[in-house]
């Protein structure tokens, strides 16, 4: 390839084609020159010509009537499909690609082009076939490797992707993409130290963009290394400040290193950026119940659960905060026993909670007459003795938080993959990762007005040090005293317990218990729940 002006039209080309009369001419100067020995080939190179301008019409009739010259001519149908290619209209390029295989050009081009027109087409599978016979044309094709590589991760064969971009790494170690689908395979197997690595070597590699330092923050995020994840979610919004899941990923990093007002800016910025969005306004929530801002928490809860009518958990969470405002302000929340006498107050229905149903007392037997008599005076009617009183109900003993078996967390929403590997591929957003549930209001436990105690431990343990730095904290991991229910905890004001060390981290993965609420052994001060060890192994992440 090389430049060279047209003699004849003065056209400026940058491809060589045949000489006329001797000298350099552009293709339609040729076509012209040929009079009447015009051939199929002369007319094909009339048609890549106009191909290479952008004027697809002249070059369909270009490469009609080369087809018309030579009905099996082969580069004539390539060159058809490749302007419909072009022009993405991926059936009708099949359609010619499919012709000049079958007249013979075998070529890797024809096989690579009709294989991402299938997989346009979502069809993978001759999308694979395609790529298959390329490479077995050429067994060191960078792009066929590159390309079946991107197939499999749409696919989610992990492994076969990670295979086919090492090979692709292997020929062509340079090229910055590969190593970002490669990271992206290995994200999605959970291989976050993989995934981090070929980040680096793609930023390296001048693939500085949003999605790369994206992905390059969220796998720093589940090796739990925050700081470094905050920095990759800053220079993607640096790049992008329209970046809405950066902002939402760079919340949740501030927010597990306890810059509460932090998360809260990027959330409220995530939301303004797409208000459609219910993973911030349920996270911003949760910040805000950290801040004990009750009603704001109630409003984004809302807001949440109406973009996101299907979770249970948002509905949950309604109902608990929406109790929580009521005990703050006095207004007496729905009863959880039901008595059996007397009849319980009328049942206020909470906003936008679950309707509960009470259940009402059983009615005491009605008054049965017996039949009338024939008395020879008067009627006489007779009525059953009175009913006796039933006997007063017991005083309920304390009742301990049940434990519930919480099923495990859901994975990582699979990463979006990028656009095939000739361009660069698009945003791809990993899920946010699920969080710990949010603390709600725990209802006191009543103390009874004589309960055995239990029975002694067979052997007690030796006392526990109150002096020395190890006195600080309360260890909840080992508590083998005598009386297990030795913790009092307070919320909201109002004091709870005494309760076990396993009913405490019980309430603790059940959500009725905050690192914000407060916590006392006997024998020790007050402390805060997140300063308890064992009580939050992994601190309190963002939920949703």
């Amino acid at each position: 390839m090389r430049n060279f002006t047209c003699p004849r039209c003065k056209t400026r080309l940058r491809r060589e084609t045949g000489p006329a009369n001797g000298e350099l001419i552009c293709p339609p100067c040729a076509y012209e020159a040929a009079g009447s020995r015009k051939t199929a080939a002369l007319v094909c190179e009339v048609g890549s010509h106009y191909a290479d301008l952008g004027q697809h019409a002249r070059a369909i009739e270009a490469f009609a009537e080369a087809l018309r010259l030579d009905p099996r001519h082969a580069a004539a149908y390539r060159g058809k499909a490749d302007v419909h290619f072009a022009e993405q209209d991926y059936d009708r390029a099949i359609q010619q690609y499919t012709q000049a295989l079958r007249h013979g050009l075998n070529d890797v081009q024809v096989h690579l082009n009709r294989g991402k027109c299938y997989h346009e087409q979502q069809d993978f599978p001759r999308a694979e076939a395609d790529f298959t016979a390329a490479l077995r044309l050429a067994p060191r094709n960078v792009w066929a490797f590159r390309s079946r590589g991107y197939l499999h991760l749409l696919r989610k064969q992990d492994e076969k992707a990670i295979a086919d971009l090492t090979e692709a790494i292997g020929i062509d170690p340079r090229h910055g993409t590969t190593y970002y689908l490669r990271a992206l395979a290995h994200y999605d197997q959970g291989d976050h130290y993989r995934a981090v690595a070929d980040c680096t070597r793609a930023i390296e590699l001048r693939l500085r963009d949003a999605p790369t330092y994206y992905l390059l923050g969220k796998s720093h995020f589940h090796q739990r290394t925050f700081d470094k994840a905050a920095q990759a979610f800053s220079e993607a919004i640096r790049i992008d400040p329209q970046y809405a899941d950066a902002y939402v990923a760079r919340g949740d990093s501030y927010w597990l290193r306890h810059k509460i007002d932090q998360a809260i800016a990027d959330y409220t910025e995530a939301i303004r950026l797409d208000p459609k969005l219910a993973q911030p306004r349920a996270n911003r929530a949760l910040c805000y119940l950290g801040k004990n801002r009750l009603d704001e928490a109630l409003a984004d809860f809302t807001a949440a659960a109406r973009l996101n009518p299907q979770s249970v958990e948002l509905r949950q969470r309604i109902q608990e905060v929406q109790e929580a405002c009521d005990a703050r302000r006095g207004v007496p929340s729905v009863p959880v026993a039901h008595p059996v006498s007397p009849p319980p107050a009328p049942v206020r229905l909470l906003a936008a909670a679950p309707v509960l149903a009470v259940r009402q007392p059983p009615a005491a037997p009605p008054v049965v007459v017996a039949p009338p008599l024939p008395p020879p005076a008067a009627l006489v009617v007779t009525r059953p003795p009175t009913p006796p009183t039933p006997p007063p109900p017991a005083t309920p003993l304390p009742v301990s938080p049940v434990p519930v078996a919480r099923p495990p967390a859901p994975p990582a929403t699979p990463l979006p993959v990028p656009p095939a590997p000739a361009a660069h591929p698009p945003v791809s957003r990993p899920v946010s990762p699920p969080p710990v549930p949010v603390a709600a209001p725990a209802r006191p436990v009543a103390s009874p007005p004589s309960v055995p105690a239990p029975p002694p431990a067979p052997s007690s343990p030796p006392p526990v040090s109150t002096n020395g730095p190890a006195a600080q904290l309360i260890d909840v991991t080992s508590d083998e005293s005598d009386d297990p229910r030795k913790y009092v905890y307070q919320r909201h004001g109002k004091t709870y317990g005494p309760v076990s060390s396993e009913e405490l981290r019980e309430l603790a993965a059940r959500g009725k218990l905050s690192w914000t609420d407060k916590v006392r052994k006997s024998g020790h001060s007050w402390k805060r729940a997140c300063d308890i060890e064992g009580l939050f192994p992994s601190g309190p992440p963002p939920a949703f």
